[in-house]
């Protein structure tokens, strides 16, 4: 029979209407009753874990979430109201447990990246790196090759590149923004945000490509790229919480007409074309094929010694496009973050100012150059602060979901079934009064250095779970924390600083990271006895 035929036998049809209307109605209906049917699907496969009414129908409450930058708010009250193991999705549960993250990021636990989520905040639209990759397997070969470059292996100089940087950072400020007795107080206060976002910039860059952009020292956005960046990073995260939507956003057919190409004059395609420039400097004549040529004989640079390893030139361009994103904005809010705090709170700011001062004074780091990784690691109440700071603040508020194997796991003593995504409240779990204390709301980092070693050792395991654990920790966390280190010492010895409105600080916005503009300081040259 015909679907003419059939459809005009249903009793729907009338003799005025068409075959065309009927065709509509019926189709219609469908979609009403699949989407009944597997909304009533999905709401049933998690009804016993509890969350905010809406949570077992769509995912728009958590993409609300997100859309707010209150995220660091909503996420660790609606956890304190519904429990360890909340409803934020239809498929997705959020936990705040220190042992459920080692547990979930463990190497044999056996999750994996969910690849709806991952897909979302690809940079390149058409492949992955090794920040994106949901594939295991494929993850785990990436990470591999740029393991080295990462950890400044081979002939890098790590330390040098960030160290460059900070000379011009701190050169800067003391000739533009520095008052003294001679200025009176003339020159204007330092947007403390921004030269923390300009100090990272320039850091992946001239670890990345060999040559830093230059942010520092013409205190210029290059390229437009922090300004993208602030336009982008609400959409993006909140998208990535409906996959529904982004699943379309990034089609193939969507990102054919809509999507950004290297030949773009602005936006993240001309962001990709500099990349691939920059890249095919290092290979053949930018061939198909890609194959490395020797590395320059110049600096060497993550991007050289990856040539080295032997990565195709397509991955040299994937790997690299992902360095500024995930290496720039997580170390700048944690450089804004830790001296929001230190210049909010005097007695950690007097008592670094003097384990500083005494380390000088002393010979343990040096008076005349900046000082080194292992001198600061030395430095005892310096990683308190930073581990403080990064407990406070962390770079990543709500963690990119995991997704538990096909056949279900037990979490938090419950069982949830297999492909569920399970997504880490990073703000709870590092406020968790049960492991730092009745004041974990309070930045204070003697916590780190008191009680017996097996508190301690408890909190400083914990705090280090915000840049993840297992396979799927945190590659940038060498050149995150040297930057931290370097840039707060040498800051503190040149400048005493000094908030500007103190019953305005900054604006924060946090979204799955945080973002934090306007932390205006009155810089003023330090005073040492």
């Amino acid at each position: 029979m015909a679907l003419t035929e059939l459809l005009g036998a249903l009793p729907l049809v009338s003799s005025g209407m068409s075959k065309l209307q009927v065709a509509a109605i019926y189709l219609a209906i469908s979609f009403v009753s699949w989407y009944i049917i597997s909304s009533f699907t999905d709401w049933y496969r998690l009804k016993a874990f509890p969350g905010p009414p809406t949570t077992g129908f769509s995912n728009l409450w958590a993409a609300r979430a997100i859309w707010t930058g209150k995220a660091h708010k909503i996420f660790p009250a609606t956890q304190e109201k519904y429990g360890p193991i909340t409803r934020i999705g239809p498929n997705a549960l959020m936990v705040c447990d220190a042992a459920t993250v080692v547990h979930i990021n463990g190497v044999r636990g056996g999750y994996a990246r969910s690849q709806d989520f991952y897909d979302c905040i690809r940079m390149d639209p058409w492949d992955h790196t090794v920040l994106s990759e949901s594939d295991s397997a494929m993850h785990n070969e990436r990470k591999t090759k740029v393991y080295a470059g990462y950890h400044g292996k081979g002939e890098m100089d790590m330390e040098k590149d960030v160290d460059m940087v900070i000379a011009e950072a701190v050169e800067l400020v003391r000739k533009k923004y520095m008052n003294s007795a001679a200025t009176s107080g003339s020159k204007p206060p330092l947007d403390y945000t921004r030269i923390a976002r300009y100090i990272a910039v320039d850091s992946v860059t001239q670890t990345g490509f060999g040559k830093a952009w230059g942010d520092v020292r013409e205190e210029k956005d290059h390229f437009g790229w922090l300004g993208f960046a602030d336009m982008i990073v609400g959409y993006l995260h909140s998208l990535a919480y409906v996959p529904a939507i982004s699943k379309i956003v990034i089609s193939t057919p969507l990102m054919v007409l809509l999507g950004p190409k290297p030949t773009d004059k602005s936006g993240i395609g001309a962001f990709l074309g500099l990349i691939e420039r920059e890249v095919a400097r290092r290979y053949k004549d930018g061939s198909a094929k890609g194959t490395p040529l020797k590395a320059d004989t110049g600096r060497s640079s993550m991007l050289d010694e990856w040539v080295k390893n032997g990565i195709s030139q397509r991955t040299a361009v994937l790997e690299v496009s992902a360095q500024l994103p995930a290496g720039s904005d997580t170390t700048a809010s944690a450089l804004q973050g830790t001296m929001l705090y230190l210049l909010s709170t005097p007695s950690a700011y007097i008592r670094l100012k003097s384990e500083i001062s005494t380390a000088i004074r002393t010979g343990l780091i040096s008076s005349s150059s900046i000082i080194t990784d292992q001198e600061a690691r030395k430095l005892p109440y310096l990683q308190a602060v930073l581990y403080e700071a990064i407990r406070m603040m962390p770079p990543l508020m709500n963690g990119f979901p995991r997704q538990v194997p096909a056949g279900g796991d037990t979490i938090c003593g419950r069982f949830v079934p297999g492909g569920t995504d399970i997504f880490v409240n990073y703000v709870g779990m590092l406020r968790d009064k049960s492991v730092f204390g009745e004041d974990a709301n309070v930045f204070r980092p003697e916590r780190y250095l008191e009680g017996d070693e097996e508190r301690r050792n408890r909190m400083w395991k914990t705090t280090d779970l915000a840049f993840s654990h297992g396979r799927w920790r945190c590659l940038g966390q060498r050149l995150a924390w040297v930057q931290l280190q370097k840039v707060v010492v040498e800051f503190m010895r040149n400048f005493e600083m000094q908030i500007v409105d103190p019953m305005h600080p900054c604006r924060l916005r946090c979204y799955c990271t945080p973002e934090m503009d306007d932390l205006m300081v009155k810089v003023t040259e330090a005073k040492w006895d």
